[in-house]
Formats: structure tokens, C-alpha cells, sequence
């Protein structure tokens, strides 16, 4: 996390955690990222993060993920429809962007998404939708997913993906050896 988010991570969302009687680091490796445009931190495997600073009333960044200095993932964590943003983690070829059916300043709008997808700069990218508020209730219906475009995915329970560095083909999820695949 960035360093001015570590403490309220580790005050506010990971504190209960202590009551297991392990210390943190059993849970999860806490590592500071750098404020955003300051460079990428390695975190081992080939893997290094870079921070961009959504748009939220919390302090709040979403991230870019490399394998071996090669764009893998960009991701919007909470943010407000912020074109800067958006710019930034299309670095990537699949960039994870969280939104809702109606859009607010902390979260993108499924109409906005639609109208990301169309930029320039999303030219073959996917974009993988996700949040969208209470899992089930707030989804997109079918409807609404042909209006967001062909490059957006919706994330549903047991989707599995395979990422792979841009300019390079992911390989299918039944040959995950050589990509790294999140299920």
C-alpha cells in the first residue's frame, strides 16, 4: 500500500486480524509503493507496482502491476470517473475498473465505463468491471453489458483470468504455467 495508506490499513481494516495471535505479515507482506509518478517498487517474482491517485473523498490508489518491466495489470481501486486515471493504467491490456450502475464522485457509472471503452487510448485493452456495488443486486443485467462494449468484461463468481504482458498472448486458463493466472 502506499505509505499514506498503510497505517489506516493496518489500523482500521487489518487490526482484527492480531486477535488470531499472528502477527500481520502471516496474513499478507506489507509493502510500501511509492506516490504515484515516483517510480515502481519490486515485490518479487519479476512483479514491481506503480501507484496512480484515484478519485475518492478517502485517500485511495489504484495501481499498475508489471512482470519483468512489461505493463500486466491496471487497476482503478474505488475512483470516481477520472479521465487521468484511466489514461495512466492503459498502459496495461486489462485494466480492472470498479463501478456502479449510477455513477458518483467516488464511483465510475456503467455509462461512463461504456464511454471509456470507446477512448482512443482503450484500443485493445479490456476492461474488467467490478465492484458494482451489493454482488447480485447491482450487476449489470444483460442489457446493460451489451451497452458497455465488446472490450468490457463483467466480473462474475468463478471468471478466471489469464493475464499476460502487453504485446505478448495470453495463454488459455488450462495452460496457465507460463502467464500469471488469477482465478
Amino acid at each position: 500500500a502506499h505509505r499514506r495508506v498503510m497505517a489506516r490499513l493496518r489500523d482500521h481494516r487489518l487490526h482484527e486480524l492480531l486477535s488470531t495471535g499472528h502477527p500481520l505479515d502471516h496474513f499478507a507482506r506489507m509493502t510500501e509503493v511509492p506516490e504515484a509518478g515516483e517510480g515502481r517498487v519490486e515485490v518479487g517474482h519479476g512483479l514491481s507496482l506503480a501507484t496512480v491517485h484515484t478519485r475518492h473523498s478517502e485517500l485511495c490508489y489504484g495501481a499498475l502491476l508489471y512482470l519483468h518491466g512489461a505493463p500486466l495489470l491496471g487497476w482503478t481501486a474505488d475512483s470516481g470517473y477520472e479521465p487521468r486515471v484511466y489514461a495512466a493504467l492503459s498502459e496495461a491490456p486489462l485494466v480492472v475498473v470498479d463501478a456502479r450502475r449510477g455513477a458518483s464522485p467516488e464511483h465510475a457509472g456503467f455509462a461512463e465505463v461504456a464511454r471509456l471503452a470507446r477512448a482512443p487510448h482503450m484500443a485493445g485493452r479490456t476492461l474488467l468491471l467490478t465492484g458494482y456495488g451489493s454482488q447480485g443486486v447491482e450487476a449489470p443485467d444483460e442489457g446493460e453489458v451489451a451497452a458497455l462494449g465488446e472490450s468490457v468484461v463483467v466480473a462474475r463468481p468463478g471468471l478466471r483470468l489469464v493475464l499476460a504482458p502487453a504485446g505478448q498472448a495470453a495463454r488459455s486458463p488450462d495452460k496457465c504455467e507460463a502467464a500469471l493466472c488469477v482465478a
